[in-house]
This record gives structure tokens, sequence and C-alpha cells, in this order.
């Protein structure tokens, strides 16, 4: 009777329509302003499950007059529009729809900015590739230009295939509209990222931008690309009429690397006739020699008129840097009635290696000037050593001086004795060159830097100093104890105690020598020239012999009217450790005085040559020096005391002087 009872029921019981039934397209977007929100939010998840095929419903769905529906129809288009534009991005970052969705399309900006800064610190993966994210990149860079801009800047020099090469659409746009900022923020970004493009059509689109640069940019790149930009042949010929003289100078310049002889060959000669720009003939010249027209390049060589004349020498100059095989015979041109082509012509064969004109060339020397100049490079590319060596006789000093540096580079050993004559030369320019030419090639060179330091010109003493230095022989050195207190010239003896004390200074040196080079160096302290008498304080204090003659030489210096005078040599007496003495001036007092007035200055190469001889810490009186020497008013005194101060024993850093 129950079941009975249960079975009316049912069958009185009212059945909603189309319940079990899945909605209609329709009455999901009428639900979609229901009144209740658990309806609204039913009928959204339905349809953004339906995907494309809610479209239509939903785009009429703009028109209602309720604004819920609208609103929600909106979001779900947008949806739908993320999807179909954005596949590649949501495949790999699930979590960028709810950022874009959430922020609607200006949203791009904010995904992509966060990708690339995840990219730039080298956490995101690397199945995050170019394509997934190129969809991105015009929709950022259009609602956030400058932060967008500025991180694909950093990320496209990170491989060819930056991204910067996706914005290049949105960047043609504003290149060519009316916006000057967005034109001048296009501008430059193209200019960055067109060595990235490779598709020929976009840079032929850029050759016809508004900037210059950005036309010579693409000529530029176009030209790099060499055969396989061929299709741009005709705009690059177009370009040659440019307005700007840079834009026509890299378009001739890539027609030379990208066109064929038949095609680039009559505008190549074209704007050879008519241009008056330097730069740009000179690109068209080279160009001709690119395409292999060397019988083109000879025809300007033998071309009339005093007009001509600057293409005679460009072509000249190419043809010279022509391999050989390439070039043509340029012998003819010897016979032409003009000297100056003659003179260039015999220089191209030399550059080219015809040996046979050496003889010739060497004769171009009595030119002089920059004839001379051209002649001794071409018998060096010759290796012409017979040549070079008269022209160690030559009545010119600088043909003297430049064959001496040419046989040199050729290290031409065989002119070692031709060489060794040259030091005595009485130009000093010559004699310098000569000696260092024969320190690099003889393995004794003592008795060249002997007649070096004995020569009449002070500069050729000096440059003999230098080199005992630079060739660490002791015989060498020991030239310098004639010269550092007796010499007429102050240079002179400066340098040769500078090359005294490191003759001193040498772990071989013998005692003997040591104190012998100390008392020469003694009297170089009351030396007329200050600069000479600051040398010989230092070289005391780098020496470190603290003989009682050293100390009463530089406490009487401390009493010395001179400011540099007296500072040196109390920096060499607190490095002596002998910096106090009782009833007389205190070298620290003196030191310390100087810096609180903002006047100590105790020379960068001074406090080096103290404490950069090894890496063992700082004596206590070294100490006492250098951290006075932090108040000196040379900013590298004060790195290099500092430097030495860390490797102080903390004992000697804390205590008081």
């Amino acid at each position: 009777m129950r079941e009975a009872l249960l079975l009316i029921v049912i069958l009185l019981s009212p059945v909603s329509p189309g319940e079990g039934e899945e909605p209609s397209l329709d009455e999901l977007v009428a639900s979609l302003g229901a009144a209740e929100s658990a309806d609204r939010d039913r009928a959204d998840a339905l349809l953004a499950a339906r995907g494309e095929s809610a479209r239509s419903p939903l785009e009429g769905a703009r028109t209602s007059e309720d604004p819920e529906v609208r609103r929600r129809a909106d979001r779900l288009l947008r949806r739908l529009d993320l999807h179909r534009d954005l596949a590649p991005v949501l495949r790999v970052l699930p979590w960028a729809e709810k950022a874009i969705l959430d922020g609607g399309r200006p949203g791009a900006a904010d995904v992509l900015a966060e990708v690339l800064r995840l990219r730039e610190r080298g956490r995101m993966l690397l199945r995050i590739d170019e394509d997934a994210l190129a969809p991105l990149v015009a929709p950022a860079l259009r609602h956030a230009p400058g932060e967008i801009a500025s991180l694909l800047v950093r990320q496209s020099f990170r491989g060819p295939a930056g991204l910067g090469r996706h914005a290049v659409p949105v960047l043609l746009e504003w290149s060519a509209g009316h916006d000057e900022v967005l034109r001048e923020l296009a501008r430059d970004l193209l200019e960055r990222f067109v060595g990235s493009i490779t598709p020929t059509a976009e840079l032929r689109t850029m050759l016809e931008d508004r900037s210059p640069r950005i036309r010579a940019r693409a000529a530029g790149y176009l030209g790099k690309q060499g055969p396989a930009a061929r299709s741009a042949v005709p705009d690059l010929i177009a370009a040659l009429d440019d307005a700007e003289g840079s834009v026509r100078e890299s378009a001739v310049e890539a027609l030379g690397l990208v066109a064929d002889e038949d095609a680039a060959l009559p505008s190549i000669i074209t704007i050879l006739d008519r241009e008056r720009e330097d730069r740009v003939r000179d690109k068209a010249v080279r160009a001709l020699a690119e395409i292999g027209a060397a019988r083109d390049l000879v025809a300007l060589i033998t071309a009339e008129g005093d007009e001509d004349a600057p293409d005679r020498e460009r072509a000249l100059d190419v043809l010279s840097r022509l391999p050989a095989t390439k070039a043509p015979d340029l012998v003819p041109l010897l016979a032409i009635d003009d000297a100056e082509t003659r003179v260039r012509t015999l220089v191209a064969l030399g550059q080219l290696g015809n040996a046979s004109v050496a003889p010739d060339v060497a004769r171009l020397l009595d030119a002089g000037g920059s004839e001379a100049v051209r002649a001794l490079a071409t018998l060096k590319t010759l290796r012409a050593v017979g040549q070079l060596e008269a022209a160690l006789r030559h009545g010119s000093a600088d043909v003297r001086a430049g064959a001496v540096v040419h046989l040199d580079e050729l290290r031409a050993s065989e002119s070692l004795e031709a060489l060794r004559v040259c030091v005595e030369d009485p130009v000093a320019l010559v004699a310098r060159v000569a000696a260092r030419a024969v320190v690099r090639l003889a393995s004794d060179p003592d008795e060249t830097l002997a007649a070096l330091a004995a020569h009449r010109d002070p500069s050729a003493r000096c440059e003999a100093m230098r080199l005992a230095r630079r060739c660490r022989r002791e015989a060498a050195m020991r030239l310098a104890l004639d010269h550092a207190s007796s010499d007429a010239d102050a240079e002179v003896r400066r340098e040769a105690i500078i090359t005294a004390t490191e003759l001193a200074s040498r772990p071989t040196a013998e005692e003997a020598l040591v104190d012998e080079i100390v008392s020469v160096i003694i009297p170089a302290l009351d030396d007329d020239v200050p600069a000479v008498a600051v040398e010989a304080s230092q070289a005391l204090a780098v020496i470190g012999r603290k003989k009682p003659a050293t100390v009463v030489s530089l406490r009487r210096q401390l009493a010395h009217a001179d400011e540099s005078i007296r500072q040196h040599a109390a920096a060499a007496l607190i490095v002596l450790d002998a910096a106090e003495a009782p009833g007389e001036v205190s070298a620290l007092a003196e030191l310390r005085a100087a810096a609180a007035r903002d006047q100590l200055s105790l020379g960068a190469s001074f406090v080096a040559q103290l404490i950069d001889r090894d890496d063992t810490p700082p004596s206590e009186p070294l100490t006492r020096l250098l951290r006075i020497a932090l108040g000196d008013r040379n900013g590298r005194v004060r790195h290099r005391a500092s430097r030495a101060l860390a490797r102080a024993p903390r004992g000697d850093q804390e205590r008081e002087d």
C-alpha cells in the first residue's frame, strides 16, 4: 500500500521543463543575468567550457540591456581571444591566463615582463622558448613601451634569436606615426634589433624609414646577409639616391657585398660620376673590387683629368689590398704620364708582393715625406732587407729611423752590425730606435748601450738608462753609476738613479755593489734640481740601507726650502727607522703636518716601490709611513697604502705612532 502511495506522489509531482538535459547556449547566456550568483557562475563556467561555439551568442549579449550580462559576456569573449591568440603561451604558462584575463589585454605586458625578469635571473624553464613568448611581445609593447622595451633590449643580446625581432612590426608602425615619443623609442629599438632581423622584406621596409640612421643600418645589415639578400638589390640601388650621405655610403657598400657585377656595376659607376662625398666614393671604389670589376678600377686609374686624381688613389689603394691572384696586371700603369700615379702604382705592386719593383720603390725614398713613409712600408712588405739596410745611410734622419724600425719589426738579425753603427748616429731619434732594435736582436747589447750612454744628446743617454733596466744586465746597469751625480742633464741623472736603485734592489746584488751605489746616490741629495734630489731620497728608502752617512744626509734635507724634498727625506728616514733624533726635526712631525695642511704628496710610484716588491707584511716603520700616507692628497697613494696596511700585523695597525 505504501509503495502505491509513493508512486502516486511521484507521478503527481511537477517536473521542470528541460531538467536532465544540457541547457542551450541561449539559455546559458540568459542565465548570466540570473538573480542568484551561483546560477550566474554556473552559466559562466558552462559557456567557457563550450569554447569557440559560444562566441556568436556572446557577441549578441554585448547589446543586452542587463549590465551584468554585458560584463560577463565581455569577460568570456576576452577569454576566447586569449586562448586563440596566446595558445602557445598558455600551454607552458597556465598561470598566465588569470593574470591576463583579470587585467584584460594589458595583462600581457605584466606576464611578459615577469617572464623576462625570471629568464634574466636564470630561473625560467628552457622549454619556454621564443615561439611561446612571441605572441605576447606586440600587445605588451603597446601597453608598456618603456618597461618592455628595456627588458627586450637586455634579452636581445642573449643570442641572434632575441625577442626584439617580434617587436619589429609595432616599431615600424610607430616609426612612421605621429607620436614623437614613440617615434624616438621605435628608432632607438630598431637600431638595436636590426641585427637580429633576418627577413629581407623587413629590412627592405626599413630602407624607407624616416630616420636616416635606421635606413643606413638596414642597408648595412642587408650587406651582411651577402648574396642571400639579392632580392633587395633594387632597393639598395634606389637608396643610392638618398639625401643622406651615410645612407648612400651604406647602400653602395652593401651592393658590393650583395649584388653581382651585372646588377651593380652600372649603378656604382653612376655614383662615382656624380657623388661628391669622399666617404661614399671610397666605398664605391671598394664595391667595384668586391664585385670583381677590377678592369673598371684600372679604368679609373687611367682616366684623365685632375678631378679624377682622388679616385685613382682610391682605386690603387684598393687594388693593392686585393689577393695577388685577383689583382690585374698593374705594370702597364707605370707608363702613365703622371708622377703621383706611378708612385702609387709602385707601392701597390710592392704591396701585392711583386719583388721586382723593390729597387724602384727604394728610389722613392728620395721624395721624402709621406712617399718615403709608404716606400719604407712597402719595402718591409717585400722583406727587402738589402734596400732597408741601404736606407740606413740615407741623408734624411726620418728615413734612417724608419728603416731601423722596419728592420727591427722584421727581426732582421743579418742587419745587426749596420744597426749597431746607427747607435752612433748624430740624430738622437735614430740612435734611440737603433739601440732598441739592438737590445731586442743582440744577446750582448752592453757595448751598444755604452755607446748610447756616451751620446751627446741627453734624450739618447736617458734612453740608454731605460734600456739598461729593460735588458736587466748588470754590466749595462752599471753605466748608471757614471751618470747618477755627474751627468750634465738633470733628467739623465734622475734616470740613472732609478736604474742604479733597481740594480741595488736585485736579490743577487752583492753588499759591495750596494754600498757603492748608495755612496753614489748620497751626493745626489744635494742636487740643484729638486726632482733629482727627491729621486735620490726615494732610492735610499727603497734600497733600505741605514748607513750613518745616509741618515745624516737625509736629516740635513729636513731643513731644505723645497717642501717635496723635505717630505721625501722624511719618508726615507721613517722607512729606515731613523725618524726621531733628540734635538732635531721629527720626520714623523714633518709628514703629519703636511697631511694636516692637505699638502702631503709622496708619489704613487714611490709608495709602489716600497710596498709592491713582494706580498710580505710591511715592516713596522713602513706601517707608520703608510698610516700617514692615508692622508695623502693623491688618491692612488691612499689606495696603495690602504691595500698594504691590510697585510700588516694587527698590532702594527692599532699601535699609536
